[in-house]
């Protein structure tokens, strides 16, 4: 099945939220009760199945102890795209929403 670039960015994105969040050595439960999300909720925002509102990632970002940007990728991998989905289309809606959320820092 191949991935979209949206849903290929939120993956990254909840990728990134994992392992800051394993860095600090905190659960899920407690971050997740922290911002008060579900703690379903967080793991579907880590796993990419869940995507998240600008601000539920800025304050997912203030209780890790990081900027919003870095939790969202500079770009998203292609490498693990096909190239058939690898549309300009796509990649320029995926710069106009990476700004966006630069913008609402």
């Amino acid at each position: 099945m191949e991935r979209s670039i949206q849903s290929e960015l939120y993956r990254q994105i909840g990728e990134n939220i994992k392992l800051r969040r394993q860095r600090l050595k905190l659960n899920q439960t407690s971050l997740a009760k922290s911002i008060n999300l579900s703690r379903t909720s967080l793991v579907n925002i880590e796993q990419g199945k869940q995507h998240p509102s600008v601000f539920v990632l800025l304050e997912i970002s203030e209780k890790l102890g990081v900027t919003l940007h870095d939790l969202i990728p500079d770009r998203v991998n292609p490498s693990i795209i096909p190239d058939s989905v690898l549309r300009q289309n796509d990649i320029f809606k995926i710069q106009q929403f990476v700004q966006n959320l630069q913008n609402s820092k």
